[in-house]
């Protein structure tokens, strides 16, 4: 366990106030240790490169969790590829020396890598989102009812409507997903395991097939084609277009920003962390002045965590996300009096005693 934010603890209170700080309701979270399983870390791999170079950096930056990639071998084939991390890799033993909390089997891997394993992966007893979709099919994880794909198709930036809008992967949030113009390699299929739940759906841009995007799966779930039972949770979200290009930048992982918070979501469920709350930066579940402070504390510096009052996913704490505060705020219920919103320039200089024109609506 550590503090959501330990530049909070010290400059509002100073070393030594846990008990203040869960007095204000600034609770405490589980950091997660997360393997991600990719090929990308093969050096002289011309069709993988480092299509999940984005991937790790991204998971590595949320909410104090750690990754990292374990590929450390043969450059042709996955390090996982005869099999799932073993009890003891699983318990420490791997280059993090860390319990491992949660595996993310990525993009920039070889399908034929993992067929033959299926049921150990699948009931390996720690949770596991699964970006792959050619992984997907019923002849590798069964984890949807086709061996069917669909290739180098246009989708959409945005899912379908939801079915369910409140499901925690996606409360509060958009049906944005993906970049503009982009192609996807997906299962062609909305048939789930029985006990699994279709979070949200994707039509292609010609509007031809639908396809089950992300897939909530609970721990005891029976995949397709008699390939085991989910040791610990499962997530299938089907990610655009598998890394088949060795051209540098193409198909890296990237997602619109509403995207980039349902992938938040997703990874904070599996890990047993609080759900992404809008304006919510010090993860107390609310958007209150406690996060404007943080946003003016880390103002106009790089920063990637969203504990420090970074709430768009770019790469700095900046006015878009103090606006997005403002915007929470508001809608929490209080009110800001107009005229106060500082230039971002001056957001820096504010102090507490600027904090008087921001008051609670009363009544």
């Amino acid at each position: 366990m550590r503090l959501v934010n330990d530049n909070f603890k010290k400059h509002i209170f100073g070393i030594g106030t846990a008990v203040l700080l869960n007095t204000l309701g600034v609770v405490e979270v589980d950091a997660a240790n997360i393997l991600i399983v990719s090929r990308e870390a093969s050096t002289g791999d011309t069709q993988y490169g480092t299509a999940d170079a984005a991937l790790l950096s991204f998971v590595d930056g949320l909410s104090g969790h750690t990754a990292f990639v374990d590929n450390v071998g043969d450059a042709d084939a996955s390090k996982f590829g005869g099999g799932p991390p073993s009890a003891a890799y699983l318990a420490g033993a791997n280059p993090s020396g860390l319990a491992i909390d949660m595996v993310v089997v990525g993009r920039s891997t070889n399908s034929g890598d993992y067929g033959g394993t299926a049921t150990d992966w699948n009931t390996m007893e720690v949770p596991l989102l699964l970006l792959g979709p050619h992984i997907a099919r019923t002849s590798r994880w069964g984890f949807l009812d086709s061996t069917t794909l669909i290739d180098n198709t246009f989708v959409p930036e945005d899912f379908d409507t939801y079915t369910d809008p409140t499901h925690p992967f996606v409360n509060g949030l958009g049906t944005s997903v993906f970049p503009a113009g982009v192609t996807i390699d997906a299962v062609n299929s909305v048939d789930v395991p029985v006990g699994a739940t279709i979070v949200a759906e994707m039509t292609t841009t010609a509007g031809d097939v639908t396809f089950a995007s992300i897939v909530d799966y609970p721990e005891g779930t029976e995949m397709f084609n008699g390939l085991g039972v989910a040791g610990a949770r499962r997530v299938l979200f089907q990610m655009w277009e598998h890394p088949d290009r060795t051209n540098p930048g193409e198909d890296e992982f990237a997602l619109s920003d509403n995207g980039y918070g349902i992938f938040n979501n997703i990874i904070n469920e599996l890990v047993g962390t609080l759900p992404l709350v809008p304006g919510d930066v010090n993860g107390d579940g609310v958007a209150n002045l406690l996060d404007f402070d943080l946003i003016k504390l880390n103002y106009n510096t790089a920063n990637s965590e969203r504990t420090d009052g970074n709430l768009d996913f770019d790469d700095d704490v900046d006015f878009d996300d103090y606006f997005l505060w403002t915007v929470a705020y508001r809608d929490a219920g209080n009110t800001i009096i107009p005229g106060i919103i500082p230039e971002p320039a001056s957001i820096g200089l504010l102090t507490l005693a600027g904090f008087s024109l921001i008051r609670r609506r009363r009544g």
